[in-house]
């Protein structure tokens, strides 16, 4: 019974330092930006590229906003698939009780995709890291976005070793000289 006890108390101990860790980094982030508002992320100008995925999927993703509101954006969603670009109108919705999420349907129709919540944003909103859920299957994966303003090829170092933290498995899908055909 003391052999368990010890056990258990031992593989709670080596457990810790994550948990502690990961809610130290929530709680910090939460202070300095008081909460992850994704409507001020996605509020820009640049285009917003995928630079990291959980999900092996396209090799180049960008959002580009075509019009924002207090309740959604449409914005354009481009990706390259195996041969060629693919670019769909996209409606992001806004809800007020849940600031760091949006629930994303192709503009046309009204069905969602996808709810993509920001969990973590660089302190001056460059990049952030993404938990995309299907709303289908509720399938769960991490993306690494980042806004590229000129020649800067990928996000800065607070958000890679965010990501590099919370995820070791993942697909690079930001390539600049490959992605530029978009």
């Amino acid at each position: 019974m003391a052999l368990r006890m010890s056990l258990l108390t031992l593989v709670s101990a080596l457990s810790l330092p994550s948990v502690w860790s990961l809610s130290a980094h929530v709680t910090s982030r939460q202070i300095d930006s008081k909460i992850l508002d994704i409507k001020k992320f996605v509020n820009t100008s640049e285009p917003i590229w995928t630079y990291f995925s959980t999900l092996e999927t396209y090799l180049c993703k960008v959002d580009k906003k075509y019009n924002i509101s207090e309740v959604s954006i449409f914005f354009k969603r481009s990706h390259m698939d195996s041969i060629k670009a693919k670019t769909e109108l996209m409606e992001g919705k806004f809800d007020s009780n849940m600031p760091n999420m949006m629930l994303v349907s192709p503009a046309k129709g009204h069905e969602i995709t996808t709810n993509e919540t920001l969990v973590f944003a660089s302190s001056d909103l460059s990049c952030g890291i993404f938990k995309v859920q299907l709303h289908s299957d509720s399938s769960v994966w991490y993306e690494l976005r980042f806004k590229v303003p000129g020649t800067i090829a990928k996000p800065n170092e607070e958000c890679l070793n965010s990501y590099y933290e919370m995820h070791v498995k993942t697909h690079h899908m930001y390539q600049k000289i490959t992605c530029e055909l978009i």
